[in-house]
């Protein structure tokens, strides 16, 4: 009996392991996918030389992005705001904002 529960002990410890790799590692996966398009992104914003261009760009994907998926918000040096949330705390650098900080229209945001 002794040595099942030994054995059942090995097993258990040895798939609980194994189960926490795996997570790091598709966690680690995924979001660095996740930075890579967004990078993708930016670049191809960037890229855009005309401004009525990329603030015509930016005007379409504001209306179509989800804010529980993705957040748009472009401060330009003059003009409106364009934004899919309806309020966005002022940042300086790359920040991670709470979500209580984001005023949306919709019940929530995404975890991310």
């Amino acid at each position: 009996m002794r040595l099942t529960l030994l054995l059942l002990a090995i097993f258990a410890v040895s798939a609980l392991g194994c189960l926490a790799v795996a997570y790091a590692v598709t966690k680690a996966n995924i979001e660095s996918t996740i930075e890579a398009e967004l990078r993708q992104t930016i670049s191809e914003y960037r890229a855009i030389n005309d401004n009525d261009d990329l603030l015509e760009r930016l005007s379409d994907a504001a209306a179509q992005l989800d804010p529980d998926v993705r957040i748009l918000h472009y401060l330009p040096d003059r003009g409106t705001v364009l934004s899919n949330v309806a309020d966005f705390p002022p940042v300086s650098g790359v920040t991670i904002i709470a979500a209580n900080a984001i005023s949306t229209d919709v019940d929530g945001l995404a975890d991310s």
